[in-house]
């Protein structure tokens, strides 16, 4: 999620400021490509679990993450 914000959504704030249209496209360019991050993240705040311990761990091939619940 970071990238999006520092690479993305940051730079497009500027963008706006300054009236530069290549730091616009830059900025949304990386805001489209931060998307899968948000996307991950929003399946992970979605979680519900009564689990005391719950441990995400990213999938080594495929897309997403495997979630531990002890």
């Amino acid at each position: 999620m970071m990238p999006g914000l520092v690479l993305g959504v940051i730079p497009f704030i500027v963008s706006i400021l300054m009236a530069n249209q290549v730091v616009m496209f830059m900025s949304c360019a990386m805001i489209a490509v931060a998307a899968g991050d948000m996307m991950i993240f929003r399946n992970i705040a979605r979680y519900k679990s009564s689990a005391k311990d719950i441990v995400y761990i990213d999938h080594p091939t495929d897309a997403g993450g495997v979630i531990f619940e002890r």
